[in-house]
């Protein structure tokens, strides 16, 4: 109920002053990649997080101030990043077991971007975008919960693609990608996780290609 009461709050916001813009939805795929690679005495990693896994975004938000070469963005929305993980966990008095935990983490996520256009006859639109982002980490179903986990993840988005006007209608196709300037780590939720000696350091990258679909409100 709280999660449902901060995204309708959310929109409302966007709502309230999307007044003479365009209010748009984004749905799309993500691919996440988690890395590590430091050793312990007792972990030694077999291929790590090394594989990318898809999960899925879905994004409501406006374009505003909009010039023919530049508008503002603003976006909230919910994503998903997955991972897998495989390693083999040496015992202190001898033997091994292949251990498998998959992660599974679900964000709110709120940015704000600066897109650069050129506009071709105003129909067609490439552009470029970047700017700021915060996720905040509201649902973990990953099988092995981690020691250490950061409610929150800031860092930027960096984009492009296209849109094309039709009438007051503008639908496009984009890319983002991810990069988080979290401390001691680039994941946005984990800080790392502690075996018996030392501690492994995850490494995330995350992709996105996305439908967007608007409407000019004039």
């Amino acid at each position: 109920m709280k999660k449902l009461t901060i995204f309708f709050a959310g929109l409302f916001l966007i709502t309230e002053f999307s007044i003479g813009q365009i209010v748009k939805l984004q749905l799309g795929r993500n691919w996440s990649v988690l890395e590590d690679g430091k050793s312990t005495q007792y972990y030694d990693p077999l291929k790590g997080f090394d594989e990318p896994f898809s999960g899925y975004s879905l994004f409501i938000g406006i374009d505003y101030l909009n010039l023919k070469v530049l508008n503002l963005s603003s976006n909230l929305g919910y994503i998903t990043k997955k991972g897998e993980q495989s390693y083999i966990s040496l015992r202190p008095n001898g033997g091994s077991d292949l251990i498998t935990n998959r992660t599974d983490l679900g964000y709110l996520s709120f940015n704000t971007t600066i897109d650069l256009k050129y506009p071709v006859r105003d129909l067609l639109i490439p552009f470029v975008s970047v700017g700021p982002r915060l996720d905040y980490l509201i649902s973990d179903k990953s099988e092995s919960r981690w020691d250490i986990l950061k409610p929150a993840v800031y860092g930027t988005t960096l984009g492009g693609g296209l849109k094309y006007n039709i009438s007051k209608m503008q639908i496009g196709l984009r890319f983002d990608h991810y990069l988080n300037f979290n401390k001691n780590s680039e994941l946005s939720a984990m800080a790392g996780y502690t075996g018996f000696i030392g501690a492994v350091q995850i490494t995330e990258k995350t992709s996105f290609v996305s439908l967007t679909i608007a409407y000019k409100l004039e």
